[in-house]
């Protein structure tokens, strides 16, 4: 049998794009490595990991987020959702779990896509046929593990953040009473030397390389969620660097450094999501010095140290990088991630989709409009003739260079870009003259 949609992954992404295609009537199946959904909030989440950004920027546009809900919700506040939204929509008969994609090929001759799939449990493989492939499976499925000098000398535990998700081997009793280095400033690193602190550890260091913006949810007069709405994200891109970073001194750097009563470094860059940590309890742990928050390199590991570039040295028992992921799709071979139409389409890969892989503050809205133009493209109501994908792709590349953005990033256009996926969609434009539209949050029934 060959199927008119193979979904490969079902985090966010793949629950939206199973959810739309069952609403238009798209025989879809879902294949997921893992034993359950959720995607990166299971198998790369820790306990203590929260939203960067409102629940109401990270809601299902048919099922919001309940009331009772943290304005942040923790990570299992998340995965509850997952789970009453998938039980809402009835999508689990279509979805095979523990079933990793091992290769998908398009037949040019029979214009189909190939895919062989292995049970993870029975390790036996089988394979299917789809007309159309959509990419679900995100970017946090590769730890970007660093090389660290001389590790094989040091008698600790070397591990990544991912070790303390729900598919990890670690539980945070590792740090107790133990001297502990995280390796990377971003949320991870942030909200794992916290957990060692709260855990009794002995000492916690966390040692990075490239200044971020960490922010608090809440201090003062500043919250962080009134910076997501479209005028303070149309005006973070158009006005100049300069003046950006001055706005921001004022704001965020004089507020921090009142209150907590520490040196903190400002990036050089624009607020964006891949340089922002936000975390409640960080600067104030490390203004009572219970983390010592240092930006340095590690030159080589000791058996019980590491010694920095600076040729200073650190007691350590255990290291975590908190380094990130790697992006991932090795089972399709020369596919380019930077030639696609409008984030979706890749230009020289045939009947294929990438949804979820436009990093925003809205994730789960980028996801939900993404997966709905490329269905409403499978069902022939988009045309999309090449000439047109060349200049858009073309178009894009440039304006992420002028703001020093990579390719995928979303921080500041997510408005634009949905407002776009939505008028392909609808054939029609949202009123941006309503003095309304200006000031509303990312939440996506905006565009339904």
């Amino acid at each position: 049998m060959v199927r008119q949609l193979c979904i490969i992954g079902f985090g966010v992404s793949g629950m939206s794009c199973l959810s739309w295609a069952k609403k238009l009537n798209i025989d879809a199946i879902v294949f997921e490595s893992n034993s359950t959904f959720g995607g990166c909030w299971h198998s790369a989440s820790y306990d203590s990991a929260k939203l960067q950004t409102p629940k109401e920027s990270y809601s299902f546009s048919d099922f919001k987020m309940p009331e009772t809900y943290s304005k942040y919700p923790n990570r299992d506040e998340v995965l509850e959702y997952f789970k009453n939204y998938i039980e809402f929509h009835n999508l689990n008969k279509w979805v095979y779990y523990n079933h990793k994609i091992i290769k998908a090929f398009f037949n040019k001759t029979i214009e189909l896509w190939e895919i062989e799939v292995q049970n993870t449990k029975t390790l036996k493989n089988i394979s299917i046929k789809s007309k159309y492939l959509a990419i679900c499976s995100g970017f946090y499925n590769k730890p970007n593990i660093i090389n660290l000098p001389n590790s094989d000398n040091f008698n600790g535990t070397i591990i990544h953040s991912k070790e303390f998700s729900k598919t990890g081997k670690y539980d945070y009793s590792l740090f107790k009473n133990k001297k502990v280095v995280l390796v990377g400033n971003g949320p991870s690193g942030c909200d794992l030397s916290c957990d060692a602190v709260e855990n009794q550890a002995q000492q916690v260091t966390l040692l990075y390389k490239s200044n971020r913006w960490i922010l608090v949810r809440k201090r003062g007069i500043f919250k962080f969620r009134i910076l997501l709405n479209r005028f303070f994200l149309k005006l973070g891109i158009n006005i100049p660097k300069s003046l950006y970073l001055v706005f921001f001194f004022i704001v965020c750097y004089i507020p921090l450094r009142y209150y907590y009563k520490i040196p903190i470094s400002l990036p050089n860059k624009k607020l964006n999501r891949r340089n922002t940590a936000l975390n409640i309890n960080f600067l104030r742990l490390v203004s009572k010095q219970k983390i010592t928050y240092k930006k340095a390199l590690i030159k080589h590991l000791n058996n019980t140290s590491i010694t920095l570039q600076d040729d200073s040295i650190i007691d350590a028992d255990v290291i975590v990088l908190c380094t990130g992921y790697k992006q991932s799709t090795c089972f399709i071979d020369d596919c380019d991630l930077n030639l696609l139409y409008k984030r979706i389409l890749p230009l020289n890969t045939p009947n294929c989709g990438f949804i979820g892989f436009s990093p925003s503050f809205n994730w789960v809205q980028i996801s939900e409009q993404q997966s709905r133009w490329y269905l409403n493209w499978i069902l022939n109501k988009i045309k999309v003739p090449r000439k047109l994908m060349i200049r858009n792709i073309l178009e894009t590349h440039k304006k992420q260079q002028q703001h020093e953005l990579e390719y995928f990033d979303l921080s500041y256009e997510p408005f634009s870009y949905l407002d776009d996926l939505y008028k392909d969609i609808k054939k029609t434009k949202i009123n941006n003259f309503n003095l309304k539209n200006w000031f509303t949050t990312l939440e996506s029934d905006h565009w339904n």
